[in-house]
């Protein structure tokens, strides 16, 4: 029987708060895709109790569907520290440039020892199934700008930031 080294799954934040379940050990887990409903300004930082159940992990990806993004001024909130001694890519699609995944980002920053890339997308997951240019709609445009913004300072100069 083949392992399985990836994970995929769905999860709406205005239900599901990963936070308060006990996540198992994914010993074998090297990629976690988690595709997530971005409402308003919530925290993301409840996923990183699946990221640290995973000891292996080398690449995290978060899909963001923008349900109601809003960006607010709340400081970012941090969570107590744990060593991610093999990530080494860190994928978000649907950056908005909101305060939670900023937070998110400085997570990762802080304990993944050996992140090597960053690649941004502000492109929301369901904006896929539009037709056109959406790449180049307006809220897709002022999302990038945050991007830019927001983690160009960010980011330290050994790991490399991919904005699309």
């Amino acid at each position: 029987m083949a392992k399985r080294h990836q994970l995929s799954n769905n999860f709406a934040l205005k239900k599901v708060y990963l936070g308060k379940y006990k996540i198992p050990q994914l010993t074998m887990l090297k990629k976690f895709v988690l595709v997530l409903e971005a409402w308003e300004d919530r925290t993301f930082l409840d996923c990183t109790k699946v990221i640290e159940a995973a000891p292996q992990l080398t690449e995290f990806e978060l899909n963001l569907i923008w349900i109601k993004p809003k960006r607010s001024k709340r400081e970012c909130r941090k969570v107590a520290s744990c060593p991610l001694h093999h990530l080494k890519v860190l994928k978000l699609y649907g950056y908005y440039g909101r305060t939670s995944e900023l937070e998110l980002v400085r997570y990762f920053l802080e304990n993944a020892i050996v992140l090597e890339k960053i690649l941004v997308d502000p492109l929301p997951l369901d904006n896929f199934r539009i037709e056109g240019e959406p790449r180049e709609s307006k809220p897709v445009r002022i999302a990038r700008k945050y991007a830019k913004l927001q983690l160009e300072r960010e980011v330290p100069s050994h790991i490399e930031l991919v904005i699309l």
